[in-house]
């Protein structure tokens, strides 16, 4: 046998007759069709910017080397997400973010800080109060509004960040030490008590110096539980000895945060 050639020969205007070649007609397709690209590239340009490829087993759109791969991916700084760009104006693009919720907590106490004592700091308040020595103390109401109520702090966010001073006035033990903790509440009933169980940051931060007028900072991150629950903040003397005498000082800020980042 032998071998030949087929040949579509335009046919007027049409080019090939009615729905046969996309070049020169619109097409309309008579059943469920595909295409095997079968590991090659298939690409759609204009003139010569790209527009979309299908490439192997993924779906590519825009320019060869920024473009946007579908549905998971984008060449580019992990953490990213999309923002629209909506009906002001704004430019579509790829941003980064931080989910976060920031307090600030401080205020001044009078008579020093007895062994294992702990503070509890205010949020956004001035009155910090003294609340033991206790592992697991009790508090009323929560005391005065030192307490934040967090719905599902672990659902929404990863930790919590922390950046304390402490100004230590009077005679100061030396080698003492401090450390942050938060304390949680595993159940709330408005303006009852509560017990918090105390989570203490690892690293202890001791004063090296017996004169008046010590400051210390105590920063680092910590892990939350899962669940609803009300909150506090503090610092506590982390050794078995009275830390100073007199006035203590303190300032700073919690935040609860939730990194996004790109799977």
């Amino acid at each position: 046998m032998g071998w030949g050639r087929i040949f579509f020969l335009a046919n007027g205007g049409g080019g090939g007759g009615a729905d046969t070649n996309l070049g020169n007609t619109d097409l309309t397709a008579d059943a469920n069709r595909s295409y095997d690209v079968d590991g090659n590239i298939l690409e759609f340009v204009n003139g010569a910017v790209d527009v979309f490829k299908v490439d192997g087993s993924t779906f590519k759109i825009g320019v060869s080397g920024s473009e946007y791969t579908m549905p998971n991916a984008k060449s580019g700084t992990n953490g990213e997400f999309l923002m629209a760009a909506g009906t002001l104006g704004d430019t579509a693009g790829w941003v980064t973010t931080q989910q976060e919720l920031m307090f600030s907590i401080g205020g001044v106490i009078a008579g020093g800080l007895a062994a294992r004592t702990a503070l509890a700091l205010p949020i956004s308040g001035s009155t910090i109060i003294n609340i033991g020595a206790a592992a697991a103390p009790t508090i009323t109401n929560p005391i005065g509004g030192a307490g934040v109520f967090m719905p599902d702090v672990n659902g929404d966010f990863d930790g919590i960040d922390f950046c304390i001073t402490c100004t230590f006035e009077g005679s100061i033990a030396a080698s003492s030490a401090i450390k942050f903790y938060y304390g949680k509440a595993t159940t709330s009933s408005g303006v009852g008590s509560f017990t918090f169980t105390k989570t203490l940051e690892a690293v202890a931060t001791s004063l090296l110096t017996t004169v008046s007028g010590d400051n210390i900072l105590v920063t680092g991150s910590l892990a939350l539980p899962a669940g609803a629950g009300m909150y506090i903040f503090g610092i506590q003397n982390s050794v078995n000895a009275a830390l100073n005498t007199g006035n203590i000082s303190v300032s700073g800020w919690v935040r609860f945060k939730k990194s996004l980042v790109t799977s």
